[in-house]
């Protein structure tokens, strides 16, 4: 079969699965206001979890760049049917930490380590953690938070961030180690902008309100290698504001390069 018409039967498979689902969505609204489709973000997440940790050579991924043993594809999504023009980055890495270590690092304490390691970072706080019971039966995830970020950026405006983060613990084999087929355990993190709140109508004075259409960290022990991480990171955001895309889209493979040294220097054991 070739790689062309595997990726056409991707695609219809992929959009059959969002037409099944129309007429029995669940949406659901949290104590403080904010919304959620349930069914799709959760038929989301199953399907760009699967997508993002394998990327095969004559896929529609390419290869971008590569170093210090980090490397970033890049994809153009217009071929997958969505309406935009702004791309999505893929970085895959190996670092040495651990399941846990990561985890406090990236997600539980988030808003307080960003402070610490990310020059950009400005102001940030939690505001909701809905009870998962909220998210489906059973829940489509371990854990749901809305969070606030702010950046000052050199050069260009400020942007700030009003996200959704959705936590799932997973164990499977590690696509990043081929021929090993025991499966070892995993977290991801799936976040996307929430829709527009009453509390947070418009970004603060002298920022601009960046999209995020799909974050996506993926982190999983390596079998045999004890102390090892494979880390997947997905990128897809629309920062705004009149910066060209040929401008933008290099800047973003280099600050994600950066900002995991930044991330290893700081995870370090």
């Amino acid at each position: 079969v070739s790689t062309q018409s595997t990726w056409g039967k991707r695609k219809l498979q992929r959009w059959a699965v969002w037409a099944s689902l129309m007429a029995q969505d669940l949406v659901i609204t949290t104590p403080k206001g904010f919304t959620c489709n349930v069914t799709r973000t959760n038929a989301w997440m199953d399907a760009e979890m699967n997508e993002y940790m394998t990327v095969s050579q004559g896929s529609r991924w390419k290869q971008k760049k590569e170093k210090d043993g980090v490397v970033v594809y890049k994809r153009d999504q217009k071929h997958l049917g969505e309406s935009t023009d702004v791309p999505c980055y893929n970085m895959r890495a190996k670092m040495h930490s651990t399941l846990e270590r990561l985890h406090e690092f990236m997600h539980v304490k988030f808003i307080e380590n960003s402070a610490k390691w990310d020059k950009t970072f400005a102001y940030g706080h939690i505001v909701e953690r809905p009870a998962k019971e909220l998210f489906g039966n059973p829940p489509m995830c371990e854990e749901v938070v809305v969070n606030y970020v702010a950046h000052k950026l050199p050069i260009i405006d400020n942007r700030d961030y009003l996200f959704y983060s959705f936590k799932r613990f997973f164990t499977a084999p590690n696509p990043m180690t081929p021929g090993k087929t025991a499966p070892t355990r995993g977290i991801a993190f799936f976040t996307c902008s929430t829709p527009p709140h009453p509390e947070f109508p418009d970004p603060m004075k002298g920022y601009v309100r960046a999209v995020l259409n799909k974050v996506i960290c993926i982190i999983q022990e390596i079998d045999g290698e004890p102390g090892y991480i494979s880390y997947y990171y997905v990128q897809q955001s629309d920062i705004r504001g009149m910066i060209p895309k040929n401008i933008q889209q290099p800047q973003t493979i280099d600050h994600m390069i950066k900002q995991f040294g930044l991330l290893l220097d700081n995870i370090k054991l």
